[in-house]
């Protein structure tokens, strides 16, 4: 039942991670690129909440019938997760060498084998259907999850096209500021965008998620709806939250567990809703 949380400690470990680490680069080359290239990373970032973040909401906490030891138990590893990822960080600002994507699969396994041991079998497949669910139509976009609706190829193909739109439309939305590094390659700290520049990309964001959730419900017939419904399980009250763990309101998700898990914020966009109703 591994896959069961793999895809979540992916999308938490090496997305904010890698941001994390690459905005304190030192020597200013890398807050350079890191201009250059926000509207890659942004694309990357159009993931829902992850595992441990769904498992900090008071809701999820309850419908997994949770006990007080899981919560702490959960919430110890959070910290230890953001720990690792803080000592990257450091690392890399220290100027020290090191390989990124070993460090983050030894966190991602961390993770992995860590909420496996905490939650047990029927908490670890209701978890997969809640995390369906927070990811939201999007989740037609990963191959099991295809196969699993039975999807034919031109289906994946049309799949596939919208949300490699979607990625360029992000691209081209961020390419002008990303992360605003100063002097390009050679450039030094990146500024941050004003609340103005904040609030005007996630009105900017809203149309470009809501157009793809549009047109990925499109593509799929009456038959693959209801499967995906199935897979998604018994509807839960999800807050929206973003790949950073913040809510609509800009907090953090409600809860008394894992919040430490979401790392720093990875920016205003937020994932896609709870799916086909």
């Amino acid at each position: 039942m591994k896959n069961v949380i793999r895809l979540f400690i992916i999308a938490s470990v090496t997305l904010t991670a890698f941001s994390d680490v690459m905005a304190q680069a030192p020597g200013g080359q890398q807050g350079g690129q890191r201009g250059g290239q926000g509207g890659q990373r942004g694309g990357m970032q159009q993931r829902g909440p992850n595992a441990l973040q769904l498992l900090n909401l008071a809701v999820v906490q309850k419908d997994l019938k949770l006990t007080n030891d899981q919560i702490a138990s959960l919430k110890d590893l959070a910290q230890e997760m953001q720990k690792q990822m803080g000592g990257m960080r450091d690392r890399r600002q220290n100027g020290e060498e090191f390989n990124m994507q070993e460090e983050m699969q030894r966190i991602q396994t961390m993770g992995e084998d860590g909420m496996k041991a905490i939650l047990d079998d029927a908490q670890e497949a209701r978890m997969k259907q809640i995390m369906l669910q927070a990811e939201g139509i999007r989740a037609i976009g990963r191959p099991e999850v295809q196969t699993a609706l039975v999807l034919t190829a031109a289906q994946k193909t049309e799949i596939k096209a919208i949300m490699d739109a979607f990625q360029k439309a992000i691209q081209e939305m961020r390419g002008g500021q990303g992360g605003r590094g100063q002097g390009g390659q050679g450039g030094g700290q990146a500024t941050q965008p004003t609340a103005e520049e904040r609030k005007a990309q996630q009105e900017k964001m809203k149309v470009l998620t809501d157009k793809l959730e549009a047109d990925l419900l499109k593509v799929l017939t009456a038959d693959n709806k209801a499967k995906l419904s199935e897979l998604q399980g018994a509807k839960i009250d999800l807050p929206k939250m973003d790949a950073g763990g913040r809510g609509q309101g800009g907090g953090r998700g409600q809860g008394g567990g894992p919040g430490a898990a979401g790392g720093a914020g990875a920016g205003p966009e937020t994932g896609p809703g709870a799916g086909p109703r």
